[in-house]
């Protein structure tokens, strides 16, 4: 029988990436595009000490008012903001956050930062 699930030290090499691409999101407000991204969360089975997972949950925190951005809803630019990082193409569950409300829910629990606009947050998740 074949174990499908993704080694833990890959999904956080993703999570290495998904913050190089965060920090190159942020960089386009360099450029006279306004970018909200203000923060990224993981969490879930990535946090576990354990060889493979199946999956993760990443939070977009976004600098919009809680009400314009509806928790686990749809918003167009965290769609695209997801697209450009590549969440929409790993196996991950993701949401987008406005500012001023906590990342964690009940099923979202334990999150940590990996990346704000004051940039990484290295060793938040660490290899096995």
């Amino acid at each position: 029988m074949t174990d499908n699930r993704m080694r833990r030290s890959t999904a956080v090499g993703q999570v290495e990436r998904m913050v190089d691409a965060a920090q190159d999101v942020h960089r386009l407000n360099e450029h006279g595009f306004d970018i909200p991204l203000l923060e990224v969360w993981v969490g879930g089975a990535i946090l576990q000490p354990v060889d493979r997972i199946d999956s993760y949950d990443v939070a977009l925190v976004l600098d919009a008012p809680s009400d314009e951005v509806t928790w686990r809803a749809h918003d167009p630019t965290g769609d695209w903001i997801a697209d450009r990082m590549r969440l929409t193409k790993l196996p991950v569950a993701w949401f987008v956050r406005g500012v001023g409300r906590p990342v964690h829910d009940r099923q979202m629990r334990g999150m940590v930062r990996v990346w704000s606009t004051a940039g990484a947050d290295r060793g938040a998740v660490d290899r096995p």
